[in-house]
């Protein structure tokens, strides 16, 4: 690629974290505003659907990197 060592020479220093902070916070706002009015109406339901998932991802990912290592 003709830009790529221009490219990669100018991003090179920057972090990924600094870079992502903006996208992340306009992402949660955004959601935020959108499903206030879902999440009162659904209450603690889906505060337990959203734990039981959780639990139940990472529960799998243990398992299945114990058994791939």
């Amino acid at each position: 690629m003709p830009m790529a060592d221009y490219v990669l020479s100018a991003t090179d220093k920057l972090g990924l974290l600094p870079l992502i902070t903006p996208t992340l916070v306009y992402a949660g706002i955004a959601i935020s505003r959108s499903e206030v009015a879902l999440f009162k109406k659904s209450g603690v339901k889906i505060a337990i659907i959203a734990l039981l998932t959780f639990t139940g991802t990472y529960l799998g990912s243990v398992v299945i990197a114990d058994f791939m290592l």
